[in-house]
């Protein structure tokens, strides 16, 4: 599956409903950032970090990957997305007025942040599935094996707060 700066991922956990109890059929979003590291926000380790994609790709069993249709939007937010990392995680910010938000970011708040800064606009995005309805972003590809699907043993590794720490210079070529 091939993805670009830019293109951003709805997930979908396995095991039934006890383990997707977000509103909606998906449950998680993040975006590609430069050279295919993926940012997101998450409950565990309560913040936003980055994670290389293929760590990201063995999380889930179920991503949809959409895509901006203004080439230049993508790149621009993309190539803004790792300057979030670190920010706390807050699950209720995507209810909160955009105007009280601060240092913290939920996985759909920052998606909507981003598209924010770089557009000018607020979506007013709150779930994840709230993309779905968005005509400019196209669904490019879907991940779907829940047959052959088992939970990495080191699930957790890569949200450990050593992704936190990667210098500017490694995400721009």
């Amino acid at each position: 599956m091939q993805v670009l700066e830019g293109d951003i991922l709805l997930t979908r956990n396995a095991g039934g409903e006890e383990n997707n109890e977000s509103p909606g059929y998906y449950n998680h979003s993040a975006i590609i950032g430069p050279l295919n590291w993926v940012i997101e926000a998450q409950r565990t380790p309560n913040c936003v970090i980055c994670v290389p994609i293929w760590y990201f790709f063995d999380r889930y069993p179920e991503i949809l990957v959409l895509r901006c249709s203004n080439s230049k939007t993508a790149l621009s937010t993309g190539r803004l997305a790792p300057r979030y990392v670190g920010r706390a995680y807050d699950t209720y910010m995507t209810i909160r007025p955009f105007w009280l938000w601060k240092g913290q970011d939920s996985c759909i708040s920052l998606i909507r942040r981003i598209y924010n800064v770089v557009t000018g606009r607020d979506y007013k995005w709150r779930i994840p599935d709230s993309l779905l309805k968005v005509s400019w972003l196209q669904k490019v590809a879907l991940k779907k094996d829940y047959e052959n699907y088992t939970e990495p043993s080191s699930h957790r590794l890569g949200m450990q707060k050593i992704w936190l720490n990667q210098p500017a210079e490694n995400f721009y070529p």
